[in-house]
């Protein structure tokens, strides 16, 4: 298994290929190198040691934190809900296995798609970075 750095390094060779392939402004590049920069780290999620799973892991503790207090402020039933969905967002990362669904290309697609609706290139950077960690863990080709 390839560590979080050689993946943060061969996303940054890609990146380095992409930002001469694709005209962008300057602001959006340092945007997207950091997209990318997640979504290349973001398949190992399934490992509970990997420091992504641990960031993901602790905000959304402190997302459901936060949304418990709003609810006890404003008493606004939308608060509850969405700290529940926290709460199963986290208990899912549990039950997931390594190399899983996360290394599938769909998942990497499915995952930046939203991105799309902030600014499209932050969709190109964030599967740059994604399909760079399949390829180094050999799971490109993965379907499902």
């Amino acid at each position: 298994m390839s560590g979080y750095v050689l993946h943060l390094l061969a996303y940054c060779m890609f990146a380095a290929v992409l930002s001469q392939m694709i005209p962008q402004a300057t602001n959006a590049l340092a945007s997207s190198l950091l997209i990318g920069m997640f979504f290349t780290l973001l398949p190992d999620i399934d490992i509970p040691s990997s420091k992504i799973r641990k960031v993901i892991e602790a905000g959304a503790l402190l997302t459901v934190i936060c949304l418990l207090v709003a609810y006890l402020l404003t008493k606004e039933a939308l608060f509850i809900y969405a700290s529940i969905f926290s709460t199963l967002i986290v208990y899912l990362l549990w039950t997931v296995k390594h190399r899983g669904f996360f290394h599938t290309v769909a998942a990497g697609f499915i995952f930046s798609l939203p991105l799309i609706l902030i600014e499209p290139i932050f969709f190109v950077y964030a599967q740059a970075g994604y399909l760079s960690h399949l390829l180094l863990d050999r799971k490109l080709f993965a379907l499902i």
